[in-house]
């Protein structure tokens, strides 16, 4: 599977368990060992006016489709969320910095 190597290894769908059972998906790419970079719409809760809870957050690296190369031991949580100022108060600086659980850029590689 070319997704277990970089550099497709690096990228990833990032999962949000929200309200009422639903669930949002984003992409997401590993840029250090535990950090992935995302944009913050895939991890707001608009209704809210914050981020979803730390604990409703997963990426799933390698993902191609349906095929899911790291999937049982290698989908990682979120522990801690970083989001720009610019996003909170005025919706710019779309980017935020998840901070997973366990290192998987030491399996997936990073940029």
């Amino acid at each position: 599977n070319k997704n277990t190597h970089d550099p497709q290894s690096v990228h990833g769908l990032v999962r949000v368990q929200c309200e009422y059972e639903a669930i949002a998906y984003g992409t997401g790419i590993v840029i250090g060992s535990q950090l992935v970079l995302t944009a913050t719409h895939n991890i707001w809760d608009h209704s809210t006016r914050d981020a979803y809870l730390t604990e409703n957050i997963q990426f799933y690296p390698g993902i191609d489709g349906k095929s899911m190369p790291f999937r049982a031991a290698k989908v990682k949580k979120v522990k801690k969320m970083f989001i720009p100022e610019g996003y909170i108060k005025l919706k710019k600086d779309d980017y935020a910095l998840p901070v997973l659980d366990r290192a998987v850029g030491e399996d997936t590689g990073y940029f």
